[in-house]
């Protein structure tokens, strides 16, 4: 939480954190697309990088380094971007999640898991290709130790 104040609707809760911490609020992707019905009294989320305040912190994606005006931004894009590290939304598992599997920050679908990813296919691969290696030079390695106890 950001604020001790407590409210009873949600729309009073999104108006007063756009008001009183607006480093906190997300810019409206409706308004960037030029599209937001609400207009700026009305609308939950910043209508302008200016409503910002000069501190508000950039967040950094960790993988790629890719920069992101507000965390919601961050969130989207890791799970566009690197989804299969994402982790699964508990609520969606329970059944209860309210935001649907485009806006929730976490995934939905197992499919969307590092098993379908094309990066973690590749790095899949990698390990198994260790994996033989190892078992490989075990084998080699059994072999050579038999041969020896025979020879004694």
């Amino acid at each position: 939480n950001f604020c001790e104040e407590k409210f009873t609707k949600h729309g009073d809760l999104m108006n007063h954190k756009k008001k009183n911490h607006g480093d906190k609020v997300a810019i409206c992707w409706n308004f960037l697309a030029g599209n937001c019905t609400y207009g700026d009294a009305s609308c939950w989320f910043l209508h302008c990088e200016s409503e910002k305040s000069a501190t508000t912190p950039e967040w950094k994606c960790t993988l790629c380094d890719n920069e992101f005006r507000c965390q919601s931004e961050l969130l989207r894009h890791k799970k566009q971007d690197h989804g299969h590290l994402v982790q699964m939304c508990r609520n969606e598992v329970n059944g209860k999640c309210i935001y649907g599997s485009q806006d929730c920050w976490f995934r939905h679908d197992i499919r969307e898991s590092a098993f379908e990813s094309e990066t973690s296919r590749n790095e899949q691969n990698e390990v198994i290709e260790k994996v033989f290696g190892m078992l490989e030079k075990m084998t080699q390695r059994i072999l050579q130790i038999e041969n020896y106890s025979l020879t004694k």
